[in-house]
């Protein structure tokens, strides 16, 4: 596990919730505190990721239109077995809940200070102009 190698890890994004479950406990057990210490996204929003504590950040994706898409896709190719399927993009959405934090923010805990603290005192991080642009998530914009 990269925790055992003590890399300085920010965030984690697994494939699914449940992986995202499982990578919560084994963080825990490492002494690792969600999102205090390291930010944590899942990918599918099931029922249960709004009601952890704290609530996942993850990436909901229309189900149901995933199994429309695949469905015609299989029935176009018994149409016509010998021919390729185009490939389908479903979008997605990212929902943002409890357990992702930026960046900076994240650097400042004891656990992952001493790795940080000799390149953020280097950096001439200060408060660039506000940001205009629609963006999901409203953190602070940053000039080096």
């Amino acid at each position: 596990m990269i925790l055992d190698r003590r890399l300085p890890v920010t965030a984690i994004f697994a494939a699914y919730d449940e992986i995202a479950f499982g990578v919560w406990d084994a963080l825990r057990k490492h002494g690792l505190e969600v999102p205090q210490d390291i930010s944590l996204v899942g990918y599918g929003d099931n029922e249960e990721s709004q009601f952890k504590a704290p609530p996942l950040t993850t990436v909901r994706v229309d189900k149901a239109q995933v199994g429309r898409q695949l469905a015609r896709m299989a029935i176009e190719k018994l149409q016509q077995p010998g021919t390729r399927v185009p490939e389908v993009v479903v979008p997605v959405t990212f929902v943002k809940r409890a357990t992702t934090r930026p960046l900076l923010e994240l650097l400042r805990p004891p656990t992952l200070r001493r790795a940080y603290d000799p390149i953020i005192q280097t950096l001439p991080c200060r408060p660039g102009p506000p940001d205009t642009r629609k963006r999901d998530v409203g953190s602070p914009v940053y000039r080096l």
